[in-house]
């Protein structure tokens, strides 16, 4: 039907209600229409109403076949939506491997980031857990310190984290925010700053109560001795009732810097760790 249109003089191009003939053929996944269309001459770049790409389209269906024939037509493979959405960034939060292998290897941007949080693909890859495209995005020069902005509007969508605040976060924060052991280590064995973001990821193990990944994090030489609020860590650990991390953040100061300890302690009189409430 395509072949004999363009036979015909038919633009492969021409848009209706704002929507190209290719987006059209990338969202319905009509492989043999997408082709017909991109050898008869259609704009791989052509956006659906200004934002998504057929490109940004296939990444969002998992879709290895329309990807591998879109860049073969030369897709832009960093043309993001006007809400700064690339198709490798699309690819992260879905955990789709393959398609973020394609899409590096044809020259993917893997620091791009999406406008609402500033939040990058390694972010969101290491929030939802994906360790293998977490491997990938490093192996490809992600920078795995960088961390998420603080969002100029109160809109949640698709790209976002839903509801949670999650500006200044750094990808190992957001792997401990998460509970994702195994992604906590990786990116600590990757050399992960674990002392970069705000909050800092000991913090966060702290307010979160998870004694599991403040020992992680306290072996991999996160820092003590900062404040939250003019509060010390161990201050803080106390008042939240985690008695066994409070335990930790001393014996950790105690072998980093003797010092520590007695400066605490000063501020601190009412921590009184021989007591019943903070015995082994």
């Amino acid at each position: 039907m395509v072949k004999m249109l363009v036979g015909l003089g038919a633009d492969v191009n021409q848009a209706s209600w704002d929507i190209a003939p290719l987006y059209l053929a990338a969202k319905k996944r009509y492989k043999e229409t997408m082709r017909a269309l991109l050898e008869a001459g259609a704009d791989p770049n052509a956006t659906h109403k200004g934002q998504m790409t057929a490109l940004l389209m296939a990444a969002c269906h998992g879709d290895l076949e329309l990807v591998d024939s879109l860049l073969a037509a030369k897709a832009d493979v960093n043309q993001c939506s006007e809400r700064g959405v690339s198709p490798l960034y699309a690819a992260s939060v879905l955990g789709y491997v393959e398609i973020a292998r394609l899409l590096v290897a044809a020259g993917a941007n893997v620091n791009v980031t999406e406008h609402q949080f500033g939040l990058s693909p390694l972010l969101i890859a290491a929030h939802a857990g994906h360790k293998t495209l977490v491997k990938l995005l490093l192996a490809a020069g992600a920078d795995i310190n960088y961390c998420s902005k603080r969002p100029d509007t109160c809109k949640r969508g698709l790209w976002s984290l839903h509801d949670d605040d999650v500006a200044g976060f750094s990808p190992l924060c957001l792997a401990v925010a998460n509970n994702h052991v195994d992604m906590v280590l990786a990116l600590i064995i990757a050399k992960a700053d674990v002392n970069k973001g705000s909050p800092a990821p000991l913090l966060r193990a702290i307010q979160l109560g998870s004694l599991n990944m403040a020992k992680i994090l306290l072996r991999a030489n996160a820092k003590t001795d900062t404040a939250f609020h003019g509060e010390s860590l161990v201050s803080l650990a106390a008042k939240l009732g985690h008695e066994d991390i409070v335990r930790a953040l001393v014996e950790a100061a105690k072998q980093a810097k003797p010092s520590f300890l007695t400066r605490v302690l000063s501020r601190e009189p009412s921590l009184d760790l021989s007591s019943p409430s903070h015995a082994a």
